[in-house]
């Protein structure tokens, strides 16, 4: 099963439909379950937590369920002040007294795991204290996810594999 917190709803529908598991019958697409939480971690659309666990090893007939933030993002204060240049910063919840919620994660192979890529607000514009912002977190390098083929013909798992 691939890792899907932080990512978007989308992104993590899109690689689990990429992502196809085969039993003795055959091969079979995963059902995914969708469940609506608060969290002030992650951006609204977020997936927040999965189950089965990252990397925990899955049958065709186990279903998904992803657990995806919901909007909590109203400021608590109309104080403005200028934000910072967060870009190239480790990712924290908190980052310099700056709530931040992960708007999404991507792959840059020349960037760390966790590295803050983008920021909105942009550095330099007005922030009202107590809101939020929202950041684009690097996911490090891409890791190919090949799938479980046992049990799978020949044919079965090179369709598997050139899908």
């Amino acid at each position: 099963m691939p890792d899907l917190s932080g990512m978007t709803y989308d992104s993590a529908e899109a690689l689990l439909n990429r992502t196809t598991f085969c039993n003795a019958a055959g091969t079979v697409n995963v059902k995914i379950q969708v469940e609506e939480v608060r969290d002030n971690t992650y951006a609204p659309g977020a997936v927040v937590s999965q189950s089965p666990a990252a990397n925990s090893v899955v049958t065709a007939d186990t279903p998904v369920t992803l657990k995806i933030a919901a909007s909590s993002d109203e400021p608590v204060s109309d104080k403005e002040t200028q934000m910072p240049d967060l870009c190239g910063e480790k990712y924290a919840p908190v980052l310099s007294g700056y709530p931040l919620l992960i708007r999404d994660k991507v792959y840059a192979e020349d960037v760390p795991a966790g590295t803050i890529l983008q920021q909105y607000p942009s550095a330099g514009e007005e922030w009202v204290e107590g809101g939020v912002c929202y950041v684009v977190v690097s996911a490090g390098t891409e890791v190919t996810y090949v799938p479980d083929m046992m049990y799978c013909t020949l044919e079965q798992a090179r369709e598997m594999l050139y899908a």
